[in-house]
């Protein structure tokens, strides 16, 4: 079972995180009117995790150098921080060990116990009809905190104890990008691929968010980057593991702060697994294509539905191929202004911990001008389709399966593709991707 289902909460019970919600809503978001829903498919990032190793080393190793010269400059009295704040921060300790390292923690998995709870609730007449767990295909990744999340997700969602496949060392539905050479040569090993992010950490934006900080703190010298990166580490961290509780370290950083470190994570991650590089695009079918199938042949599959778990690169790329959270313009070192409060590309909304996408097939009465109609939720919320003109997200099924036609034909097989001399057919600079990212932009949306 769930390990905290042991030692907090039966899984029998509705938890505090299964928020109510008005008929009039439920009945809007989740149901259409004399249709039922025949076929749920759900993609899921683990929840709420540890440090990755070597994070772990660098908070041990890199807060505490800061802690004692806070010590200082509050004894000085230059910090400009309540004194409570100070005190937090100088009495905080990571709560991890490197034997933490990327596993799943106890808020990961109220993460999935929540999503799984709120599903149910708002599709009882689904889950009553199909109430077990050997009624859908349940796959993870090989990691810890996959199994583990979907280990709580379905001991909540079937309310009994369940078992999860054996997972692929190499799965080529969840961990495509992993399998394909030419995203580890041309993306992800590439240092040209963060050119952009790299631009934006040396720009004067960060520059004068580094100073703020430092200022903050009560430091007459300014903080280095890294050094600023460690306390924003914390933050995020700590924040993640109690989010109803301020993290000490956020106090170090303004609104303005936490928006140019967002949005140099959304540069990082719009290049290396987003919009921003054309293998990234050609990857984003895969899972596309495993929507289509599953809802094409659903009523000979022997299935009544989908659960995936999986990790953030998966879901970027996922959503790059449905076209969600696509900007008119390319996420730059230069753009922080013009796109710092208005751009779609903003990972802590689409890809956080626990972020989930859903595809739900609804068979209608005969009377309306198709049998099925799908609906897609975006981390619990409807999201539109583009070329859908259905209420309230809805889609047609033949205008879905229109609209994804392309990914059908998904192959990887470009992932092993070489020139004769050896060397990738698509290994560009940063200027050569970016130009080509963006006549693709361009011709997908005209073409749409």
């Amino acid at each position: 079972m769930c390990v905290r289902s042991n030692t907090e909460k039966s899984t029998n019970k509705l938890y505090e995180e299964d928020v109510a919600i008005s008929t009039d809503t439920h009945q809007r978001l989740f149901c259409t009117p004399g249709c039922e829903a025949v076929y749920f498919w759900h993609l899921l990032r683990h929840g709420t995790r540890y440090p990755n190793v070597k994070e772990i080393d660098e908070l041990t190793k890199g807060v505490p150098p800061i802690q004692a010269r806070l010590r200082e400059s509050a004894a000085a009295g230059r910090a400009a921080l309540c004194p409570a704040d100070v005190e937090r921060m100088l009495t905080w300790k990571l709560n991890a060990t490197k034997a933490h390292g990327n596993m799943l923690t106890v808020q990961g998995e109220r993460d999935m116990e929540g999503i799984a709870g709120r599903f149910r609730s708002r599709f009882p007449a689904f889950f009553t009809k199909h109430a077990h767990a050997d009624q859908f295909q349940i796959r993870s990744t090989d990691a810890q905190r996959t199994q583990a999340s979907a280990k709580c997700y379905g001991e909540r969602l079937f309310l009994e104890p369940i078992d999860i496949p054996t997972p692929l060392a190499e799965d080529p539905l969840l961990k495509f990008y992993a399998m394909c050479p030419l995203w580890e040569r041309a993306v992800d090993k590439n240092a040209s691929a963060r050119a952009e992010v790299d631009a934006f950490i040396d720009g004067e934006v960060m520059r004068a968010s580094l100073e703020r900080v430092s200022k903050r703190l009560g430091f007459e010298e300014t903080l280095t980057y890294k050094e600023v990166e460690v306390l924003w580490e914390a933050c995020r961290y700590d924040q993640a593991w109690e989010p109803t509780q301020d993290s000490p370290w956020c106090a170090a950083f303004d609104d303005e702060d936490l928006m140019v470190f967002e949005y140099r994570a959304d540069v990082k991650y719009y290049y290396v697994t987003g919009y921003g590089n054309a293998v990234n695009l050609q990857l984003g079918c895969v899972l596309v294509k495993d929507i289509i199938d599953k809802l094409s042949a659903h009523e000979s599959l022997g299935k009544s539905g989908a659960m995936y778990f999986t990790h953030s690169t998966a879901i970027h790329m996922t959503l790059a191929g449905l076209g969600i959270g696509r900007d008119a313009v390319p996420l730059t070192a230069d753009n922080f202004a013009t796109l710092e409060r208005d751009r779609r590309w903003s990972i802590s909304r689409l890809g956080p911990f626990a972020a989930n996408l859903a595809a739900v097939l609804y068979e209608c009465p005969e009377g309306e001008n198709e049998k099925y109609k799908v609906r897609m939720y975006l981390n619990e919320e409807p999201v539109p389709v583009e070329g859908c003109s259905d209420a309230d997200a809805l889609c047609s099924w033949s205008d879905f399966r229109n609209r994804f036609a392309a990914a059908e034909s998904c192959s990887l097989d470009f992932c092993n593709a070489t020139r004769p001399n050896g060397s990738s057919p698509m290994l560009c600079s940063s200027l050569t991707w970016a130009t080509v990212t963006a006549l693709i932009l361009r011709l997908i949306s005209v073409l749409r």
